[in-house]
């Protein structure tokens, strides 16, 4: 049996009959070829927004441990500092949670700075248009996400939801912060703001990190 992550092999093997002998973690792999760093500034105003904007992103389909309620409380606190920053949700969504997610977008005022733009096909160009990714799950099994953004080089902040422990070394490739802290998350990322160094050096470090580790050969070759 193959799990993308240790963490959900470790769950299974301790909550059911998962013989530990008969299973094996491979990590998903990130074909480099196809996401990996691209100036796209004709995309980022096609899409209305100002070379002066500062985007943060986050891509996954609206549901309840993608903890999107968190990033939104999160963006307030970064907005009060830095009204320049829009925040993009990038996933399908419908029902009672989306409802409750523009309902509270409305309440914390944040209708000019949080976009929820559904799903789209072009997840690479809307990633390279980012200033950060920003992923904030509550529980998460691995995340292609976050592989895809360092994979096109943008620096990442993750929580400890799981998987991501096992892409993201805190302070070398990335920032981790705990799952439900929407103060930590908004600090975490006006401190990227605020760096440009730590911004570029966490970065490269992902992007190496990728390409070392995450690649879909070695991928492959495990399988």
């Amino acid at each position: 049996i193959v799990f993308v992550s240790d963490h959900l092999r470790d769950f299974f093997i301790e909550t059911t009959d998962v013989s530990q002998r008969k299973s094996i973690t491979v990590y998903n792999g990130i074909d480099t070829s196809r996401f990996k760093p691209e100036s796209d500034n004709s995309f980022r105003r096609l899409l209305g927004f100002t070379s002066s904007d500062i985007l943060i992103g986050s891509v996954g389909n609206i549901r309840e441990s993608k903890g999107y309620d968190i990033l939104m409380n999160a963006a307030a606190i970064v907005v009060g500092q830095r009204p320049e920053c829009r925040f993009m949700i990038i996933g399908e969504g419908s029902g009672l949670m989306y409802d409750d997610l523009i309902s509270q977008r409305r309440n914390l005022r944040l209708e000019n700075n949080v976009f929820l733009m559904g799903y789209r096909d072009d997840i690479k160009r809307v990633i390279n248009i980012m200033d950060l990714f920003v992923l904030p799950s509550i529980s998460e099994g691995l995340s292609l996400a976050t592989l895809e953004a360092m994979a096109c080089r943008r620096p990442v902040i993750a929580t400890r939801s799981g998987g991501p422990e096992e892409i993201v070394v805190d302070g070398v490739n990335g920032i981790l912060v705990e799952p439900g802290n929407y103060e930590d998350m908004a600090y975490a990322i006006l401190r990227l703001i605020a760096y440009q160094p730590l911004r570029e050096r966490l970065a490269n470090e992902g992007y190496l990190s990728i390409r070392n580790r995450f690649n879909i050969e070695k991928s492959i070759a495990s399988y």
